[in-house]
């Protein structure tokens, strides 16, 4: 487990109030959760059901909402969702519910354990203002239209108004965010931060943009498109660049002494009593709200951005059996991975998320530390 790697960086499309923390999460493959869809990794995303808001005002109304598209199984939602407080504004893309999940055939409804839930019954809800896309392969904002994502469970009643980016420090309140099984990205990403009410000081637009990048790099989608490259559960470190010109205010900052000494999300709710990490993480890649922007290398060694590699200013072909890389033009010479600071500084300024990753393998289930020369945080 304490093998280190040094890795390359390689740029993709190089043309063309804070939340200090941790910020350690398993990342995910599905979009919304248990019981709404089953991504396949290394497959163009499938369906996520998505349903019609039957008025234009937020949060949506505590009804039954059927699945009007997304797919070809029609989903039921029976839906209680919470209202702001008391003289306070909605958030106008993002809502917590609670509700019963379902599966319609003809007139029956067969109620489903969905989410974590081990038997059919009430769980909790973030509604989405927007659907996935499967021409763009792209979450879009819709006001028509919303998603249903499974959401953790709070130890104590929670108002979106008031909670903070979840960094995985202290000051968080105790949820199985980090520890449920079967969260998707859509609420994950939310939670963590990306997309916070804090961000809306940017814009609406511009905040919707830095939670579109938090999509794709907690799937891996290295070249976009909806093709995910990791396996569910694996951690990384994910934050905003402060170099960043497009995705100001920064709100999810990882702290400078987490670099070396972060911790195991899925150990223990409490951040207080979790475990350190079995390994040290290094700089994977920068994303903007399309795709990977640099790449230093892939959170899974038996999955490689194959399909990116003709974007690659770089090329390089990869040794099946050591950490190095060759030159396509001098197989002879190898090359071991080594950050280019250059191509990173290219691009980061355009980029709304960085992630930190260890090198990972499907066979055994490992995780190893590896080292480059792009700065943390």
């Amino acid at each position: 487990m304490g093998r280190y790697v040094i890795v390359s960086v390689v740029c993709l499309y190089c043309a063309n109030a804070l939340s200090w923390g941790d910020n350690s999460h398993p990342q995910g493959v599905r979009f919304a959760g248990r019981g709404f869809d089953e991504q396949v990794v290394l497959e163009p995303s499938k369906w996520v059901p998505w349903f019609s808001n039957p008025t234009p005002s937020w949060p949506p109304p505590s009804t039954t909402y059927d699945s009007i598209g997304g797919g070809a199984m029609q989903i039921r939602v029976n839906a209680k969702c919470d209202g702001p407080p008391q003289g306070q504004s909605a958030d106008p893309l993002f809502a917590l519910c609670s509700g019963t999940v379902g599966k319609v055939t003809g007139n029956s409804v067969e109620w489903i354990a969905a989410c974590d839930a081990k038997d059919p019954g009430d769980v909790p809800l973030l509604a989405i203002r927007g659907k996935w896309d499967t021409d763009d392969n792209a979450f879009k904002k819709d006001p028509g239209l919303l998603t249903f994502a499974c959401a953790p469970k709070f130890d104590k009643k929670q108002s979106l108004d008031k909670l903070k980016p979840i960094t995985g420090d202290s000051p968080d309140p105790i949820s199985d965010l980090d520890t449920a099984k079967n969260l998707g990205v859509l609420a994950k990403c939310y939670f963590w931060g990306f997309g916070h009410m804090k961000h809306i000081t940017g814009g609406e637009e511009s905040r919707f943009l830095t939670y579109q990048a938090c999509l794709r790099a907690a799937r891996a989608e290295y070249c976009g498109g909806g093709r995910s490259q990791t396996e569910e559960g694996t951690i990384i470190q994910v934050y905003e660049p402060e170099e960043t010109k497009v995705g100001k205010p920064t709100i999810v900052k990882l702290h400078p002494t987490r670099c070396n000494d972060a911790k195991d999300p899925t150990s223990e709710k409490n951040p207080n009593k979790r475990k350190n990490l079995s390994f040290t993480p290094c700089f994977e890649a920068l994303w903007d709200n399309e795709r990977a922007l640099c790449v230093s290398h892939a959170r899974y060694e038996e999955m490689p951005a194959q399909e990116c590699r003709k974007e690659f200013p770089h090329p390089f072909t990869k040794s099946p059996h050591e950490p190095k890389v060759f030159p396509a033009t001098k197989p002879t010479e190898p090359v071991f991975l080594h950050c280019t600071i250059d191509d990173y500084y290219r691009v980061v300024d355009r980029a709304r998320v960085k992630n930190r990753s260890g090198i990972n393998t499907l066979s055994p289930r490992q995780a190893h530390s590896c080292r480059n020369d792009i700065p943390c945080p």
